[in-house]
């Protein structure tokens, strides 16, 4: 049970007065420089090379510290209060090229790990790591996870140290690229910090998204090597990484440069064979042009492509070409196809974490098992400790070594490497209003100084708070918080697998009860699920959340009324932050109990005093989209959201310009070099600077692409995108990437019912917004249920599950320009309800009533479709509903639950139908509506034929399978005790689990062909689910014992 947060008091935010936070922003506003390096000196170390030392500057002592590089033995180096590691703290001499800390040397990876183990707090905890799995048997009943551990700071230096020692054995070094496509587990985090020790510059992919995507990311970030797993885990449920993804975007998909390569070097060849039997050099040449061109066009747009994609685009040119015979236009097809086969290989080497453990397609020259390397790793730690005279033999006795022996051993092996402030330390992809994504390139120094500070402020953070972060590393939000600032601040951070929501609504508040969380930080779109059913409440209220003494939101807007209802349930400091991937981290929220900016259930926040945060209105717009006059907005006015002036977390730049990408040296003692990247590369700055600081005409001005009001108190509110990107739970997807994976039907069928498509982002009880298709369907053609269908499974595969339209709405026309350009803001402001406005530039006006006609129709039967829900669907369970007594005056409905197993062929129990089961049966004991209990299985074969035996074979321990008896247990035991009827409704086999599932319900009925028996006493194993347990039990109490 929650309870009320007590009064906030804070002790290490600086900002506790209006006068604070006015101070810091003239300070800032003054000299940016001065005043982020006096935070950047106390928030990291930084590489001395004078001294061969990381310092930094102790404010309360007045004096820089720091350890020494070789040793790590502490040490306090002969440097005046003044010194500064850096030779210009802000450089805007080529705004918007901003450069800050110039000259300095730092690495992420010795703020976040080593300086912790040398400072003396190896034996803290780093990380809570919390499995998927849940076996719902343990803490008497309310659940616990199969698998959970801490990681002490001291073994996760071990880790990452094992890690860089793998990442050098492959050979890579500074400057070099790697792309990460991992569960959210630990080795995720490892290697993430191996790659930031090395100065090697990762990308994290998201394991959501589709081999498309990871292959096209890999692809433009020069990956030399991928780290990915042979699965993870989901609502108990084993999710393919390697196979499904990595193998797959690997092996299926090839740049796009390497085709036509491949293309013109084949045709070449041929030609030199003179096989056709054409004459003339110049008609050879028109031929391969022609047939280039028309592949150039098949792919163009995209980084990556299928071969079938290349081969239309081969089979469109040779159409074409009249003059070459049946049997010239075969043979070309052939040869092309078949050196596509055999393109060169796309990366060095992929590195397989083993979590799951199910089989999987191996491809030895190319694959490595990561515990494999790491074994090897540590073997190397071991001898070189046993070679000082240390008497180790496992790991645990190195980890019990003192520190400073500890640290010899793995310096040994790896240090941290010095590196430009600059220096890129990852890029991550967003989507945009365009097609292709962008990598946002955020670095060592500017970036994990900043956002350690913004912990301080907006959560009052201090060493030894526990912050729960629902996030992946996939995303900005699990590299900023859930990684690297609580690593920086030493907070202790939680790393859950799986939903935050899965089994039942309490899974989050479970793990904040667990481990006495104090900062909680999640998008708004849980807290929407759990506000729409009384049930999910009651899930979470079974635990208690008083550690908490701030909750945010982020990632997506929030609502006065979700924010309301998170006050209420978890903490009454449930403050609103905004950011995004670009900001890098915290830029608007709520200084941490400072009672001058109110906290109020309003989704209001407030800029950081160094964000110089403003709403602009654009009062004219060029064809170009640049605004030529704008104003500032009224107080409350809608507008879009800018920052003025730069920070040092804020993005760099976009990744690009690789081939002027190149990384110097500089000595700086005792053999070591520290790196940096050469000048002349800025990435794709062109990109980066017209999509984010040129909107403005005249003026350079931060646009995220979001609108906002501000109010007279300085608070400001969120109200969405202000460009094509819509925002689904959070995930930024662009629309117009969802828009071409629905016109490669057009591509890949020739007869397409998609003539053009517009996709929008409609708003969304639960997910704030969902991607509504508008298609334009070709000439006499009308959108069938199995065309959706092929479309939604054509963005599946190429965008992933998230980008997938939610519907379809075929449509006749789209507003148009006279100059034929699609006027998308038309159907926005449709589909929100929003005015109109001017339509005297429209060629064709009259469309908008169709147009309004069709939103309507849709509107309302999406809201018939939510109102008349009867049946509350999970993965392997329905629940309908029937009312027997109806609704009277000040009294609800009396009603029966008809709760349908239903996974075919046999409705088989796995671990997650178990999970769900125990959830169903929770919340139909604490329904009062619900009178009568109704169990069935699905189809006419079988009630429930009882465990799944293929799952059970995934198991290689017995403390892996145990949870499947006991949740299968638990469910049966509740069914049992439950108040009030419960009916097993056979209608087929009732076999093992399954003839225990209905023994445990108070009545069966069944059909007359129900068969039931419990067929592993004849195969003398123990039933796997205990039926006969509860038989003999059934038995003596009808006999009267």
């Amino acid at each position: 049970m929650s309870a009320p947060t007590p009064q906030a008091r804070p002790v290490i935010n600086p900002i506790r007065t209006r006068s604070d936070w006015q101070a810091q922003r003239a300070a800032c506003q003054q000299d940016p420089g001065a005043f982020h390096g006096a935070i950047a000196r106390r928030e990291l170390h930084w590489f001395d090379p004078a001294h061969r030392a990381w310092v930094t500057y102790d404010e309360a002592a007045a004096r820089w510290t720091g350890y020494d590089d070789a040793t790590g033995a502490p040490v306090t180096p002969d440097l005046p209060p003044d010194f500064s590691p850096w030779k210009r703290a802000f450089d805007d001499s080529e705004a918007p090229f901003y450069r800050w800390f110039a000259g300095a040397w730092t690495n992420a990876c010795f703020n976040e790990v080593d300086r912790h183990v040398l400072a003396g707090h190896g034996e803290e905890v780093a990380f809570y790591f919390e499995g998927d799995r849940w076996d719902q048997s343990l803490d008497e009943g309310r659940g616990g996870p199969v698998v959970s551990f801490a990681v002490t700071r001291k073994q996760l230096l071990l880790e990452t140290v094992k890690a860089a020692m793998v990442l050098q054995k492959l050979g890579l070094r500074a400057g070099d690229r790697i792309a990460i496509n991992l569960p959210n587990i630990m080795e995720q985090i490892y290697f993430t910090e191996a790659a930031k020790r090395l100065g090697v510059i990762y990308t994290p992919v998201f394991g959501g998204f589709s081999a498309k995507t990871l292959s096209d990311r890999i692809h433009d970030s020069g990956a030399r090597v991928v780290i990915t797993s042979d699965g993870g885990y989901r609502n108990a449920q084993i999710v393919p990484y390697k196979e499904a993804y990595t193998d797959k975007a690997l092996d299926d998909y090839v740049p796009v440069a390497d085709v036509l390569d491949i293309v013109h070097n084949t045709l070449e060849l041929l030609t030199e064979k003179s096989t056709f039997g054409w004459s003339g050099e110049h008609f050879h040449d028109a031929v391969i042009e022609h047939i280039c061109r028309a592949v150039r066009e098949a792919i163009a747009g995209d980084i990556t492509v299928e071969r079938a994609d290349a081969m239309r685009g081969v089979g469109v040119g040779l159409s074409e070409l009249r003059l070459l015979s049946a049997k010239a236009k075969s043979m070309i097809r052939t040869a092309i196809a078949k050196a596509l086969v055999t393109t060169p290989a796309r990366v060095e080497a992929v590195i397989v974490v083993k979590h799951t453990g199910q089989d999987i397609v191996w491809r030895p020259e190319r694959d490595h098992w990561a515990h494999d390397l790491l074994a090897a790793a540590s073997r190397q730690l071991l001898e070189t400790a046993r070679a000082r005279g240390l008497a180790v033999e496992t790991e645990a006795d190195l980890l019990a070594l003192p520190t400073a022996d500890f640290i010899a051993v793995l310096y040994a092996h790896s240090r941290p490497v010095p590196v430009d402030a600059e220096f890129p330390l990852f890029f991550i992809y967003t989507s945009g209003s365009t097609g292709k994504p962008k990598g946002v390139v955020h670095v060592h120094g500017g970036y994990v100084a900043g956002i350690a500070h913004t912990m301080q402020i907006a959560f009052d953070a201090r060493p030894g708070d526990v912050m729960y972060v629902i996030a992946d590393p996939g995303w900005i939000t699990g590299q900023s918080y859930l990684i690297s600032a609580a690593l920086t601040t030493r907070v202790t951070s939680v790393v859950a697998e799986g939903a935050p929501v899965f089994p039942n609504a309490g899974r989050f508040a479970s793990i904040i009860e667990r481990y006495r969380v104090n900062i909680f930080k999640a998008g708004s779109t849980f807290l929407k699920a759990i506000m729409s059913d009384a049930q999910n409440r009651a899930d979470v209220e079974r635990y208690d959340v008083s550690s908490l003494h701030v909750a945010t939101f982020c990632a997506e807007p929030t609502s006065p009324a979700v924010q309301q209802f998170g006050m209420d349930l978890l903490c009454r400091q449930y403050i609103n932050s905004y950011w995004a991937t670009e900001h890098g981290g915290i830029v608007w929220t709520h200084f941490y109990a400072n009672e001058d900016f109110p906290l109020r259930p309003d989704a209001h926040t407030y800029p950081l005093p160094w964000v110089m945060g403003d709403v602009w209105v654009a009062e004219e717009t060029d064809d170009e989209g640049v605004v030529r006059r704008h104003r500032p907005a009224e107080i409350e006015e809608k507008g879009e959201i800018v920052i003025t002036q730069p920070y040092p977390y804020l993005a760099r730049t976009v990744w690009g310009d690789v081939g002027k990408f190149a990384v110097t040296t500089t000595p700086v003692g005792n053999g070591r070099e520290a790196v940096a990247v050469t000048p002349a590369w800025r990435g794709d700055f062109e990109r980066y600077k017209k999509l984010y600081w040129t909107k403005w005409a005249g003026t350079l001005a931060y646009t995220q692409g979001d609108f906002a009001r501000k109010y007279a108190d300085g608070s400001f509110s969120l109200h969405g995108r202000s460009d094509d990107v819509i925002n689904v739970s959070g995930h930024r997807l662009g629309t117009e990437e969802i828009e071409g994976a629905i016109l490669r039907d057009k591509q890949i069928n020739p007869n397409s019912v998609v003539g053009n498509v517009i996709v929008i982002g409609a708003p969304h009880r639960e997910k704030g917004q969902t991607p509504v298709a508008f298609i334009l369907t070709a000439a006499g053609r009308k959108l069938t249920t199995e065309d959706e269908r092929r479309l939604s499974e054509l963005v599946r595969q190429e965008k992933g599950l998230t980008a997938v339209p939610s519907d379809y709405i075929p449509v006749t026309a789209f507003p148009e320009t006279r100059s034929g350009k699609y006027m998308r803001r038309f159907l926005k402001n449709l589909l929100f309800g929003e005015p109109l406005g001017d339509t005297t530039t429209l060629r064709n006006p009259e469309v908008l009533a169709d147009l309004a006609d069709k939103i309507k129709a849709w509107r309302e039967k999406a809201r018939l479709r939510e109102e008349s829900r009867v049946f509350e669907t999970y993965r392997y369970v329905r629940v309908q509903y029937f009312d027997v007594v109806p609704p009277k005056a000040g009294q609800p409905a009396q009603r029966i639950a008809l709760a349908t197993i239903t996974n075919p062929p046999v409705n088989a129990l796995n671990e997650r139908a178990l999970d769900e089961l125990i959830t169903v049966i929770e919340h139909l004991e604490r329904r009062e509506d619900v009178k009568v209990v109704i169990f069935t299985g699905e189809g006419t074969r079988s009630f429930v034929a009882g465990a799944d035996v293929k799952q059970l074979l995934d198991f290689k321990t017995v403390a892996e399978a145990l949870p499947l008896p006991n949740n299968a247990h638990l469910a049966f035991g509740k069914i049992e005790r439950m108040h009030k009827p419960v009916i097993a409704a056979v209608n087929g086999v009732a076999l093992g689990g399954g003839n225990e599932f209905q023994m445990a319900c108070h009545y069966t009925v069944s059909e007359p062909t129900a068969i039931f028996g419990q067929p592993e006493i004849r195969l003398h194993l123990i039933p796997g689910y205990g039926g006969t347990q509860r038989l003999p039990r059934l038995l003596a109490l009808r006999r009267g014992n």
